[in-house]
């Protein structure tokens, strides 16, 4: 009973203090995928599929001698696409592949093999995403502004949204010798969207506008620019900006 526990915790130390899984410890293989990291997110379909498998077993010499071909050699099979093999008389084989993903989600199996027996096997999954998002503001104006407000509004387009960011900055021109510029920082920007479309639809509301009447083409108005940024997960962001100018009533 004793001797159980202090394998229990033999095997626990070595997991605690090493990049071992159980799974490592169980079998007689074990592969490491240094890229692409499971779960990454992509904005190109040209990949690198690097690490390495290292059998850990007991080698049967006898079988050895009778085999023509290599005696280990590791598969990688991306979305169950014909593998590439790479074989070799060593225990340790190192894989550098370069491939082809599909747009949205790829799945990348590697395994390992002894005299074509399969010892290890592991699978990631990657999301590749080149399509840029695209942002646009809708919203026209025509002077005047009639209750201090205006509404600006438009569509963002994309596959993997993660936010919307805006800013404003207004430029008070009462005075157009000394005019007051306010900014305000990025914040997120509401929208709304559906499953059946990628693309979402914002809007926002402008308040507290002051601005000068319009009387002829010579007139002064105050000056907004709206500025939308997108950010995805995929760093295939876009942005735009648009600039009103802005009479009272």
């Amino acid at each position: 009973m004793k001797k159980t526990i202090y394998q229990i915790l033999f095997v626990l130390i070595i997991l605690l203090f090493s990049s071992c899984s159980l799974e490592d410890l169980l079998s007689d293989g074990r592969i490491n995928i240094e890229t692409p990291e499971d779960g990454q997110k992509l904005n190109s379909r040209s990949i690198t599929i690097e690490g390495d498998y290292i059998f850990t077993g007991e080698r049967d010499e006898e079988a050895e001698a009778e085999i023509t071909s290599d005696i280990f050699y590791v598969k990688i099979i991306v979305n169950g696409h014909l593998p590439e093999t790479i074989g070799s008389s060593s225990e340790e084989i190192e894989f550098n592949v370069t491939t082809t993903l599909q747009e949205g989600e790829n799945k990348i199996t590697v395994i390992g093999y002894y005299l074509k027996k399969k010892i290890r096997e592991k699978e990631i999954y990657v999301y590749c995403d080149t399509k840029p998002p695209v942002v646009t503001i809708s919203s026209s104006y025509t002077h005047p502004v009639t209750d201090g407000s205006l509404i600006i509004s438009g569509t963002v387009e994309t596959h993997d949204l993660t936010n919307i960011e805006y800013k404003t900055t207004y430029v008070n021109r009462s005075d157009p010798d000394n005019p007051v510029t306010t900014e305000t920082a990025y914040k997120l920007l509401p929208y709304e969207t559906s499953d059946q479309s990628d693309t979402g639809t914002w809007a926002i509301t402008y308040q507290n506008i002051s601005s000068t009447p319009y009387v002829d083409e010579s007139s002064i108005g105050d000056l907004l620019t709206i500025s939308i940024r997108v950010v995805d997960d995929v760093d295939n962001g876009g942005s735009i900006s648009k600039q009103f100018e802005l009479f009272a009533q």
